[in-house]
């Protein structure tokens, strides 16, 4: 089983899967090219399940993971949202990188906190490399104070000379990266996240979830 010819096409991806049953194109309304990954994992084990062609087709437009990749945009599409629980260095990377080659035009800025301590390094680092400036709020934090996490992260963010800010409250710091972003701006929002926040500040005129 081999994805080729990986594009996006408006907010979808398509993807042609060659095989030993057919050779032709699929289509995600996920954002995501690394989801072009599982998609081909679906497609094999559909194959081999027997499921028709046609039903692979319409499940893979409809695919959906609460939490994973959920997008929200403004109505002039000049701010985007996306809200993913990426929770480890691998995932990390996989979603700056994959949200860098879709939207080129874009700043990308982060929205993120980590309560395990292990994944504070892999956050600040990989979110430095990408972002124009990173957001560090609180995820969870538990007993630990939100500002320790913050200050452990923001060292490896610095590192990459990438401005930060910390605000705890998570709506406020969603707010406030919105209100200071300049130009078209794309808002990584990782861990578990406040979406209810992001649909308000997002929602515009017959605006809603991309």
């Amino acid at each position: 089983y081999y994805a080729y010819n990986i594009h996006k096409e408006g907010k979808d991806i398509h993807f042609s899967v060659k095989c030993e049953a057919f050779d032709e194109e699929f289509v995600l309304t996920m954002p995501g090219f690394f989801n072009v990954e599982n998609a081909l994992g679906v497609v094999a084990a559909s194959v081999k399940l027997g499921i028709p062609t046609e039903y692979i087709h319409s499940g893979l437009r409809r695919a959906r993971s609460s939490g994973r990749m959920e997008l929200y945009g403004s109505a002039d599409k000049n701010l985007i949202a996306v809200v993913d629980y990426a929770h480890n260095k691998l995932s990390f990377e996989k979603l700056f990188s994959s949200i860098k080659d879709e939207y080129p035009d874009y700043n990308i800025v982060s929205i993120s906190g980590k309560k395990a301590f292990i994944r504070r390094r892999d956050l600040g680092t990989v979110a430095g490399q990408y972002a124009k400036k990173v957001y560090l709020t609180a995820e969870d934090p538990g007993y630990e104070p939100v500002e320790q996490i913050s200050k452990e992260i923001a060292q490896y963010v610095e590192a990459q000379n990438c401005p930060y800010a910390m605000i705890e409250d998570r709506g406020e710091a969603i707010k406030a990266a919105m209100d200071e972003a300049e130009g078209k701006t794309i808002f990584l929002i990782t861990g578990k996240n406040k979406v209810d926040v992001v649909e308000e500040i997002c929602h515009s005129g017959d605006t809603g979830p991309a």
